[in-house]
């Protein structure tokens, strides 16, 4: 591989809340050896950083003990985070898991081994991994991980996408039924809550299902098994699972445009007992021709994923600093559609045929049973009486309780755009502009109603006049 000597290996090192992974792969991905060991003496704070670093030196210490030869040739390591990692520097910002923020850990690492450490978020890594050795390979993707939580990553042609702060890829915080479980931040009803693995058995009882089978508490992988066997309320669960993730990956695939979705995470490998009812869904709401498929890389994903980091670095490659103008949502009201110009990394994204992506197919519902009603549809609905052309019948409106009701509606759809996109301005133009002191209200309350900032919007929102004038709603 470019940039390698025969011979050259690289240190891979996948951190989880629970265990950590050490190992070496060959540049193309071919893994030489590993060693997994569990994290000792963390408390309810998880392991303080002394005792975390501690740890993990040892077990890299261990491996260049049996492994003296190999470890030599290492000329490169990657290293994989369960939380938020800066993808340049490489400390670790903050994790629930290890409860560590602010931690310098490639600094640490490469003063005490002498080589180039390179660290970023584990499902980012994974997701790159998956590009880089997985069926996905060369592909402009969407990963997403399900088992204890709910991640996502877009890598593109430009590479991982981090967006304006760095929070892109929140798929598991966006609103998946309004009235359901809450997350562990309080929220109700986000996609986390109901498709990882609690909820996923939460849905399973609610359906009449068993807490145990055979002696065993249920989990994913025993309701996969019983929905196999024609179980009725594991079949409910796996059907729920697959609808409610289609409604939220839909919306994300209408704007910006991906070849494959790729699941990764430990329900990928039940994929063939909701896959369907997700493929089913998705071409409902979708009119996109989008791959499906489980990991190809199985349990090894995010060990590969700190050995494609090391890769990234290694050719210096890594992510420009976050730059808030270079992602921007913008909103514009057209004939027939209500267009949405995406500009991610200061380059707009269109669709594959060159298309503008629209707003059209995101769903209105109510709760997870409930079919809903497409945001194109509501819009074409309300503003019927005014006139047959979008942006011409909404130029007539008056009555502020249609502009409240379409506002809102608009603004849960960009409110699951902002969960995943992460971007820096939502822009109003046009006829949605020239309504933007009585729109706006209804907008911002939808974003904080249904976004995990309670509020506090990271993101600029309003006109482009307004936001050259230091001026949001």
């Amino acid at each position: 591989m470019r940039g390698f000597a025969d011979g050259d290996l690289i240190l891979a090192i996948d951190i989880g809340g629970s265990k950590f992974i050490v190992g070496l792969a060959t540049p193309e991905g071919d893994v030489i050896c590993s060693d997994r060991y569990e994290w000792v003496g963390a408390t309810g704070e998880g392991l303080d950083e002394g005792l975390f670093f501690e740890q993990l030196c040892g077990g890299i210490d261990a491996l260049r003990a049996s492994e003296p030869e190999a470890f030599s040739r290492a000329v490169v390591a990657g290293v994989t985070v369960p939380g938020f990692t800066d993808p340049v520097s490489g400390d670790i910002l903050d994790t629930d898991f290890l409860k560590i923020k602010g931690y310098p850990l490639c600094a640490e690492l490469n003063k005490r081994y002498m080589l180039p450490f390179f660290a970023d978020n584990d499902c980012k890594a994974a997701a790159l991994a998956e590009q880089v050795f997985g069926a996905a390979r060369g592909k402009s993707i969407l990963y997403v991980t399900i088992s204890t939580g709910v991640g996502g990553t877009h890598v593109l042609d430009d590479g991982v996408y981090y967006g304006a702060f760095g929070h892109a890829g929140e798929v598991g915080l966006v609103i998946a039924d309004r009235h359901g479980y809450a997350s562990d931040q309080g929220l109700p009803g986000v996609l986390e809550a109901h498709a990882c693995g609690r909820g996923l058995v939460k849905n399973y009882l609610a359906a009449g299902g068993r807490e145990y089978v055979d002696g065993r508490a249920v989990d994913g992988r025993i309701m996969a098994d019983l929905s196999r066997e024609g179980d009725g309320p594991a079949g409910a669960a796996l059907e729920l699972e697959g609808r409610l993730l289609a409604r939220m990956l839909a919306p994300i695939c209408s704007v910006v445009d991906v070849e494959a979705v790729v699941i990764g995470g430990g329900m990928s490998l039940q994929y063939d007992t909701y896959g369907p009812a997700l493929e089913r869904e998705f071409a409902r709401l979708c009119p996109l021709e989008v791959g499906f498929a489980p990991t190809s890389l199985g349990y090894l994903g995010a060990f590969l994923g700190a050995v494609a980091l090391a890769l990234r670095g290694h050719a210096g490659a890594l992510p420009e600093p976050a730059d808030a103008s270079r992602h921007v949502l913008e909103v514009l009201l057209g004939a027939r559609s209500i267009d949405l110009h995406v500009t991610l990394n200061g380059r707009e994204r269109l669709l594959r045929d060159g298309s503008v992506p629209t707003l059209d197919g995101f769903l209105l519902a109510e709760d997870a049973d409930d079919p809903g009603e497409t945001l194109g549809d509501r819009f074409a609905r309300v503003l019927a009486p005014y006139g047959a052309e979008l942006d011409g019948a909404f130029a007539r409106v008056s009555d502020e309780a249609v502009l409240d009701d379409l506002g809102y509606s608009l603004g849960r759809a960009l409110a699951a755009l902002a969960t995943v996109l992460d971007p820096g301005r939502i822009v109003f133009s046009g006829t949605l502009g020239d309504a933007w002191e009585v729109l706006g209200p209804s907008v911002r309350r939808a974003l904080v109603d249904e976004t995990y900032y309670r509020g506090d919007l990271p993101f600029a929102l309003g006109t482009a006049e307004n936001l050259s004038n230091n001026l949001s709603l």
